[in-house]
């Protein structure tokens, strides 16, 4: 994470009901923020910059994050028919992601936990939040 930049010629603060919106989209997976743009289509008013740019991370998260899970779970049951390295490599995903590391989290979901914070603190203080290939993924579709 590359910290944070206002980006476009959007210097001002944004308001409070623009980061709460897109705190929401962030929590509910892109939910809040799609019926937020659908909402601001059908009410015929443009959607100020900020709103647009962490609706659309959030969406694109998400997705990403789905996609990756359905990957890893075809991947690992290919792995697994292989003799030893198939329960060697089974050994190790069911550590990262099943094992109780903090809290009671896995260590996957720990790092989830910390990257939605850290989104989630720079939503509610009005910045950009600056992942790596993501964000400039939203700014090349915005």
């Amino acid at each position: 994470m590359r910290g944070y930049k206002n980006f476009g010629s959007y210097n001002t603060m944004p308001g409070m009901n623009e980061r709460i919106i897109s705190v929401l989209s962030y929590l509910t997976a892109g939910m809040v923020g799609f019926f937020w743009i659908v909402l601001s289509a059908i009410t015929k008013r443009t959607l100020k910059q900020f709103v647009k740019f962490h609706t659309y991370q959030s969406i694109f998260l998400s997705i990403l994050y789905y996609v990756a899970k359905i990957v890893l779970n075809i991947l690992l049951s290919v792995i697994k028919i292989i003799p030893i390295i198939g329960k060697l490599f089974f050994a190790l995903v069911f550590y990262i992601t099943q094992m109780p590391f903090i809290f009671g989290f896995s260590i996957l979901h720990t790092a989830i936990i910390v990257v939605l914070v850290y989104i989630i603190i720079s939503c509610l203080k009005g910045k950009y939040t600056e992942l790596p290939w993501v964000s400039e993924n939203i700014r090349r579709m915005i």
